[in-house]
């Protein structure tokens, strides 16, 4: 996707949020991991509006990034943070670990790794 029709679309998906974002409750700091549909690659970040943040991530999807190039799609992890400082060490701490580590902490939480959904990006119940 080139970058002007990329930032329009990106545009586009922040339109479409509007004030619902702060409705939802989703503009809080948070570090999360996505994967692509097969989990064979992780991607850590750090944002303050996880759900702006995954659109961006789809949009990017025909581009030739990182999330383009390895069809990064699915949220499979999330942690929250009142200070984005403290998001953003953890963000670093996690990019350090070796991947049998970040799968282990993602598996504590999410075993299935099954994409966690909008507007609540919260980790399935036992029951499901």
């Amino acid at each position: 996707m080139d970058p002007p029709r990329f930032a329009r679309r990106v545009t586009q998906l922040r339109h479409v949020l509007g004030a619902d974002e702060h409705y939802i409750g989703m503009k809080r700091n948070c570090i999360y991991i996505m994967s692509n549909k097969s989990r064979t690659t992780l991607y850590v970040g750090v944002t303050n509006n996880l759900v702006r943040r995954r659109l961006e991530h789809r949009a990017e999807l025909a581009g030739d990034g990182f999330c383009g190039r390895y069809k990064i799609c699915d949220v499979i992890y999330v942690e929250y943070f009142d200070k984005i400082v403290d998001a953003i060490r953890r963000e670093k701490q996690i990019k350090e670990y070796a991947r049998a580590r970040k799968l282990a902490l993602i598996m504590s939480r999410n075993p299935h790794m099954v994409s966690l959904q909008p507007p609540f990006f919260s980790f399935p119940t036992t029951n499901e």
